[in-house]
């Protein structure tokens, strides 16, 4: 009886270590191929790093670059001023044009033209807002959209540099250069 258990012992003991082996060299394939993974992973993330760093270097189009600034330029050219160009400012990120005689000057110590614009979108596309000059009364003093001049009533500003130079306004100097003063 002793041999026929040991013998029934050795049978599994053998089929155990056979079926553990086919386990094991399973197990080393699939190690290998995660290695193999892991490599190609591994220069994946390198080649995703350049381009990140591709993707940083990459020069931004801005709307304030693109189309403010040339289009105050091409206006202060016009008439023989010299453009500023402040903002964007505040929840309508509005920009005001501002064109003045004396670029050294503070714009607040001589009289300017301003004019305020604002992107606003249509069917997708960038548009711009001029503010007309009228107010509503659609947010109370105090509130967000009143600090943010959301009162402000605008319009889409026209294509053409004459008629944009036609919504300018004028504003005199809120602190007047003294004379003899620097």
């Amino acid at each position: 009886m002793v041999k026929e258990l040991l013998n029934s012992y050795e049978e599994k003991r053998g089929k155990s270590e056979a079926a553990a082996a086919l386990i094991a060299d399973r197990a080393d394939q699939f190690m290998k191929a995660a290695a193999k993974l892991e490599k190609r992973a591994a220069k994946k993330r390198e080649e995703a790093k350049r381009q990140e760093e591709k993707l940083r270097k990459m020069p931004v189009v801005d709307w304030k670059e693109g189309v403010i600034i040339p289009l105050a330029e091409e206006m202060a050219k016009r008439i023989g001023k010299h453009p500023v160009v402040f903002g964007p400012c505040g929840i309508g990120a509005k920009v005001t044009i501002c064109l003045t005689d004396d670029p050294a000057a503070k714009w607040t110590e001589q009289d300017r033209l301003e004019l305020t614009i604002e992107p606003d979108f249509e069917d997708g596309r960038m548009i711009f807002n001029y503010e007309t000059g009228e107010v509503s009364d659609r947010y109370e003093p105090g509130t967000v959209g009143y600090v943010n001049g959301l009162n402000n009533i605008t319009a889409r500003l026209p294509d053409s540099v004459e008629e944009i130079l036609g919504l300018l306004r004028h504003y005199p100097a809120l602190n007047p250069k003294k004379e003899g003063t620097t």
